[in-house]
This record gives structure tokens, C-alpha cells and sequence, in this order.
């Protein structure tokens, strides 16, 4: 199966499934996010507010700001096809983007790439190999090149496939996580 058929596929049937998962569904992620031991000690933490048909990160976005850690969002560049990580504060230092995403707004402080110790990414798709499928933009494969911190996918389980299609440029996860599940990339030695 080639990449869009994954794409096709997985998009079926999404918005059905993320309005059956509950805010317990939304709990386990975050719990087996703290399982991670890079995300737990990690100080800044960069992830993004999600859009209805994905895994809820808002509930991890105020847990994170009421644990006192630097919490970091992407802003998009549709021109430049580019994500800028942002400090933020507050959701009041949100706006709606033009993909209709909450993003930071322009007046908050740009986060160098290299302060951040942990990535939580959004996808189509992930798989047991913890490789990712996103929307087919690229955004997030240009973006995480250069990034240092843990990357992490969540997602629903449905999302996750024993195996996907990858090309050269495709950026893998350090782990996926989804409510019933975490898996950790493994790496040759």
C-alpha cells in the first residue's frame, strides 16, 4: 500500500472513532506519557493543540503548564511550508491558524530548536516501528531533522499499523504512544 492509500484508509472513519474516545482514552495517553522517563524529565516540551478528529492534547497542554514546564507550540508558515516553535504561557496567547489549528500567536517569543527535550507529534498514521505518516505536508519531516529532543507520536490504536510506507526523508518517532499502548523505536546497536 503506498502512502496515500494509508492516508485514505486511516482518515476513514476518524472523526466516528475520536468521538467515542473519552477523556479516559485522553487520561491513559497522558499516563503513559509519564512512563517515558526523556518526557518526564524533560524541561521544555513542545506539542501541539489538536484539532477534533485527533487524540485531545488540550488536557496535556494545561497539565503541563500547572507542572511549571516551558511549553513550546508551532506556529505554520504555509509560505515556507515551515513549523517556528513558540513559547507559551497561556491559551490566551492562542489564535486560530489558517489550517484552523490553535497556534501562538505572533507576538510570543520564538523557542530555538535545540531547547527542546521533547516533541509531541501529530499523524495520519504511525506504525510498530514507530515511523509516522502525516498529513503530506512535510512540516513536521522538515522541522524535526534538526531537533534534538525525544520525538513522540500519539495517537488513537486504530492508527497504529504493523507497518507503513516510509521514504528516505520520513523523520521516526522515539516512541508512539495511543491509549492502549506504548511502543519504543528500536534501534540497532
Amino acid at each position: 500500500m503506498d502512502k496515500d492509500s494509508v492516508r485514505r484508509q486511516s482518515m476513514l472513519g476518524r472523526k466516528e472513532r475520536i468521538l467515542s474516545f473519552g477523556a479516559e482514552e485522553n487520561s491513559t495517553i497522558l499516563r503513559h506519557l509519564l512512563q517515558i522517563p526523556r518526557f518526564v524529565r524533560a524541561k521544555t516540551i513542545m506539542l501541539y493543540i489538536s484539532k477534533p478528529d485527533e487524540a485531545d492534547t488540550r488536557h496535556l497542554f494545561l497539565h503541563l503548564l500547572a507542572e511549571g514546564k516551558k511549553v513550546v507550540l508551532p506556529r505554520t508558515s504555509i509560505a515556507e511550508r515551515a513549523i517556528t516553535p513558540y513559547y507559551v504561557k497561556s491559551d490566551s496567547e492562542l489564535e486560530p491558524s489558517s489550517f484552523g489549528v490553535m497556534e501562538p500567536r505572533i507576538e510570543c517569543k520564538i523557542c530555538p530548536t535545540e531547547e527542546i527535550d521533547a516533541i509531541i507529534i501529530p499523524g495520519v498514521a504511525f506504525d510498530e516501528k514507530c515511523n509516522r505518516l502525516g498529513y503530506g505536508f512535510g512540516f513536521y519531516d522538515r522541522f524535526l531533522k534538526g531537533a534534538k529532543g525525544v520525538k513522540i507520536g500519539i495517537c488513537t490504536d486504530a492508527q497504529i499499523y504493523p507497518s507503513i510506507p516510509i521514504e528516505p526523508h520520513d523523520v521516526p518517532m522515539g516512541y508512539v504512544v495511543s491509549e492502549k499502548r506504548i511502543i519504543k523505536r528500536q534501534t540497532s546497536a
